[in-house]
């Protein structure tokens, strides 16, 4: 703004203003709408605006930018009033902003200056042109007549402005005024020193009336050229010590351009290439001796539509001369694409037509070049320092470094902020705001700077240093969050402040509380702790307990309060100091216990990540009592996977206790619980941890086989695990051993002991084995079960069938008999227990395990003969029998024939045939899995399926490749049906539906 006023004010000015040249309604890229923009221009150049109190502001700036050592220096006055540096009064507060991301409290820190005025004098001589072409509506003449007069009225009345006025009318030709006598006009001439000083006057009714008079001066076509020749011609004869200023309104485009003499001549109705480059050459020879300002009277512009075109490229800067001149609307005219050289400084347009829209902003103008006032100081110094504990914030410190501030960090961490230019005038001058954060640790009352100063020379040239006033923060306890550690049910004393640096702040006249420290939520609301964690404040110390483990979080603030502030407090400022929520991280180890259900009697390796979490793998972990179980014993590996090997029949839970070492501090439990699943698979060789097996065979037993399964891995459906479903599991042994007693001249015998509520016997058949007598007591030794059957099968060879079920009522412990009678051969594979126990999680820990122990196991044969839960049908296999070959029935058609010699104990699917089972009430359970497995070879006079089929579950393929009778999930269609087609080359045997509530 310096240069600009500078520029503009002088000691002396002379202004000329033209209203009356014709530009057309212009690009808005290049004109600035009047209504809207031409104030806001006006102050620009002449550094005011529209109000009284805006204009003091005006003032205020043009001394300080008056201070620029050069010949257009304002000038204090001989009539200049003085002031002292006890004029000066000076401001600053802080203002508390809340607090940034981190938790630092934002300040902004204002500062402000306010002195006096010293009025001062100039001389201005003015040139005001009147356009009185035909193309002038009345709206247009009242409206350039209202702003000139409303112009000389301003200076006029302003006793600090030494004014002359010139008025220029327009049209076929131009003329100025001539004051003396009655008045005249002088017509313009190419030739002679036709104009005196009698084309000025400083007297304001005179100039009014030549105002008023200068439409009748002239009128017809526009003589821009003239307007702009005899404007030259004004400012040539000006007072020596004035500077000339060019105000150029027009309502239209050049139609007429001077010859010689007197003599004009163009295109009079549209603008011929000689009127338009006339007027433009004599507008660049009258802008190197005037400032020239284009206003484009717009609104009384709409005749022919390239008036636009030619407006814009006259009064826009750079202007463009015309290469091919126009005809009306006949003929679009043409430019030079080389710039021309800038005549006006800028070019605004008013867009309407009424009488009061140019008469208040002219006003506005002419406000701006009275008598000017300058500022009792106007380059002072503004220095501030920040303390070392307060920092600029970033967007701060780029917004004062675009002001141009200096910002100096010194050594001993404290920050200098420079203000040069500062002026001390009448209205008061607001520095840029300088925005600050607290990154110290204190808490309280402190002083946002260490020093604050305003310093320079008064107008009459004395020296002065004078000092802001020192406002007071209130500054919040700054903590930092915390963290410890315990085990489940330990409490610990946690001393949340140790690593809080607070301490207490204060200044003169200021009081301040000691600190209390309050438990939150993680907003800062207060809350009580006394569920699963419970925390309380005690002596300042926060005394905590949890009732399980986990990572757990609490909040916290510290309070104080300032009991006593002074008038320096900031705004905003905040009596009542409150830390962040601040939070406190406690790990609470022990109990995360896990329980793994057994469903095999094959030892079982679970990985350390299905065991431990990852925190509890940082620990040291040990396993108690060396891992010795009741059913079991848990063997803790090298990289902390553990192995469970059953030793008994599983009738209830085992339980280890691991002790994992977090620190010195905190060692703590964790049990893992093998639970036994509600059916578990047992080889016949299943033994003790001597070595000796469970079932006690007695004379005559023999063992065939090596045992090709040694441990399990625990994956899939209960009742299922992948290490049995392999192609090597198919047609074979169980687990590759089995027991079984040759023909003999004795009875063979087997016994063992087991708790649950039914089981099933797994064996060997062929045209070679035969009966076997199966006994079962309950705990009182009564007998509940006898059976004889034969084994003998007639089609081939059949694995792992299931020859014996007994299913009891409830469960409890029983003992079995197997008899196999003399010249008989048998053979035992397997063994299946079902629902040894109940859980209930509270034996383990507390966790949630489901061993399906309320699952129901329903074999599909005695629901083919009585359906009261599901019913089967479908096409089933049936063994060969007296003389007749092994074939296919249709059930329930044929039901007698499968009765009597299809399988006892399950429903065999033949290769490319199917079965459906259609259950009753599907709603009453969650889970529903099918007991398959591959059976045995095809007789040669069956065929079908394929050697890569499945078996085929609705839309679902199972793969069943294993001998060993498992458990598959199985959905049932929208009809509450399983259809089962077996698309193997091998028997499909279904033994039981799994049924879970």
């Amino acid at each position: 703004m310096k240069n600009r006023l500078t520029k503009f004010f002088t000691a002396f000015l002379a202004v000329t203003l033209l209203i009356g040249m014709s530009p057309a309604t212009m690009s808005t890229a290049y004109a600035a709408s009047w209504n809207t923009g031409f104030s806001s221009w006006l102050g620009s150049l002449f550094g005011g605006s529209k109000d009284n109190s805006q204009n003091n502001n005006q003032n205020n700036g043009q001394q300080e930018d008056a201070t620029v050592n050069n010949s257009n220096q304002l000038q204090v006055g001989a009539n200049s009033t003085e002031g002292t540096a006890a004029d000066i009064k000076l401001t600053k507060t802080a203002t508390d902003k809340g607090k940034d991301s981190d938790g630092n409290q934002i300040f902004d820190i204002d500062l402000s200056v306010k002195g006096s005025e010293i009025r001062t004098t100039k001389k201005v001589d003015i040139v005001l042109i009147m356009d009185a072409s035909s193309s002038m509506t009345n709206a247009l003449k009242n409206m350039t007549k209202k702003a000139g007069i409303s112009f000389v009225n301003k200076v006029f009345n302003d006793t600090g402005v030494d004014a002359r006025v010139a008025v220029v009318s327009y049209g076929n030709k131009a003329y100025a005024r001539n004051y003396s006598g009655n008045g005249s006009w002088t017509e313009y001439k190419t030739y002679g020193n036709y104009l005196t000083d009698n084309n000025y006057s400083n007297n304001s009714a005179a100039i009014i009336s030549a105002i008023n008079n200068a439409y009748s001066a002239t009128s017809g076509s526009t003589n821009t050229e003239g307007a702009f020749l005899i404007s030259n011609d004004l400012a040539n004869i000006k007072r020596a010590d004035a500077e000339h200023l060019t105000l150029f309104m027009t309502d239209g485009v050049p139609t007429k351009h001077y010859t010689t003499g007197t003599s004009t001549t163009g295109g009079e109705s549209y603008t011929s290439k000689s009127d338009y480059n006339e007027a433009l050459a004599a507008a660049i020879n009258l802008g190197r001796v005037s400032n020239v300002y284009n206003v484009a009277l717009t609104g009384g512009l709409s005749r022919y539509k390239y008036d636009k075109i030619i407006a814009q490229n006259f009064m826009a800067q750079p202007p463009h001369e015309m290469t091919q001149d126009t005809n009306r609307d006949t003929r679009e005219p043409k430019f030079s694409s080389t710039d021309s050289e800038s005549y006006a400084k800028k070019y605004y347009n008013i867009t309407t037509t009424n009488e009061d829209d140019a008469s208040t902003q002219m006003e506005d103008i002419y406000i701006q070049i009275a008598s000017q006032a300058l500022s009792l100081v106007q380059n002072g110094v503004v220095k501030d320092t920040l303390p070392a504990d307060f920092k600029l914030t970033d967007e701060g410190k780029t917004a004062l470094e675009q002001a141009e501030a200096k910002i100096v960090e010194n050594s001993d961490g404290t920050t200098t902020i420079t203000f040069n230019n500062v002026p001390a005038g009448k209205e008061v001058t607001n520095l840029p705001t300088i925005p600050v954060k607290y990154v110290g640790n204190g808490y309280g009352a402190a002083y946002t700077n260490t020093e604050a100063t305003y310093s320079g020379k008064i107008t009459n040239g004395s020296d002065f240093n004078k000092a802001f006033p020192v406002p007071v923060a209130g500054l919040h306890p700054k903590t930092v969050d915390d963290t410890d550690s315990t085990s489940v049910g330990t409490r610990i004393d946690v001393d949340v402040t140790y690593n809080d640096l607070f301490e207490k702040l204060t200044v003169d006249g200021y009081q301040v509380s000691g600190s209390t420290i309050i438990l939150t939520d993680k907003y800062g609301n207060p809350v009580t702790y006394d569920g699963d964690v419970t925390a309380t404040i005690v002596d300042g110390k926060l005394q905590f307990k949890s009732k399980t483990a986990g990572t757990k979080e609490l909040y916290y603030v510290v309070e104080a309060d300032i009991t006593q502030i002074g008038d320096n407090f900031a705004i905003n400022g905040q009596e009542k100091l409150v830390s962040r929520p601040t939070k406190v991280t406690i790990d609470v180890y022990g109990a995360a216990n896990k329980a793994f259900v057994v469903d095999f009697g094959k030892s079982v390796t679970y990985s350390a990540a299905q065991v431990f979490d990852a925190d509890e793998l940082k620990s040291e972990i040990s396993l108690q009592e060396n891992g010795i179980g009741i059913y079991g014993d848990l063997k803790l590996n090298d990289g902390n996977s553990i192995t469970y090997k059953l030793k008994k029949f599983m009738d209830n839970i085992d339980v280890f206790t691991f002790n994992e070492k977090y620190n010195d501090n905190v060692t703590v439990d964790k049990t893992v619980s093998m639970v036994p699943a509600s059916s578990i698979y047992y080889e016949d060789s299943f033994s003790d941890e001597d070595g000796n097996t469970l079932i006690n065979y007695g004379d005559g037993w023999e063992v065939l086989g090596q045992d090709t399964i040694p441990g399990v891995k625990g994956d899939g459906n209960l009742g299922y695990d992948s290490a049995y479903d392999t192609s090597d599991s198919q047609l074979v042994y169980s687990g590759g051993t089995i027991h079984y007693v040759p023909k003999s001249t004795s009875i063979a015998k087997a016994e063992f002991t087991f708790t649950g509520q039914g089981i099933d016997l797994y064996s060997y058949t062929s045209g070679l084995t035969g009966k076997l007598t199966f006994r079962v007591y309950d705990k009182d030794g009564t007998r509940v079960f006898n059976e004889t059957t034969n084994t003998k099968y007639n089609s081939g060879n059949v694995y792992q069938v299931p020859v014996i079920t007994f299913m009891g009522e409830e469960a409890q412990t029983y003992r079995v008999e197997i008899l196999v009678p003399k010249n008989n051969a048998f053979y035992l594979d397997a063994i299946r227990i079902y629902n040894s126990v109940k859980v209930n999680k509270d034996d383990i820990g507390g966790v949630d395990v489901d061993n399906e122990s309320t699952a129901k196991f329903v074999s599909i044969r005695e629901q083919s003969l009585n359906a009261d839960l599901f019913t089967v049908t479908g096409d089933v296999f049936i063994d060969a029998y007296a003389g007749n070959d092994a074939k296919v029935v249709a059930i329930p058609n044929e039901l007698s024939e499968f009765t009597t010699y299809g399988r006892k104990t399950e429903v065999v699917v033949a290769p490319g045939d199917s079965i459906t089972i259609a259950l009753k009430n599907i709603k009453n359970y969650s889970k529903v899995e099918l007991g398959a497995r591959i059976d045995a070879a095809v007789p040669s006079n069956i065929t079908g399926g394929s050697a890569t089929g499945s078996v085929l579950v609705n839309d679902e393929n199972i793969l069943v490749k294993s001998s060993t009778d498992m458990y598959y999930t199985v959905k049932f269609n929208n009809n509450g049906q399983l259809v089962i087609t077996n698309n193997t080359n091998k028997l499909l045997s279904l033994t039981k539906l799994k049924l879970v509530d």
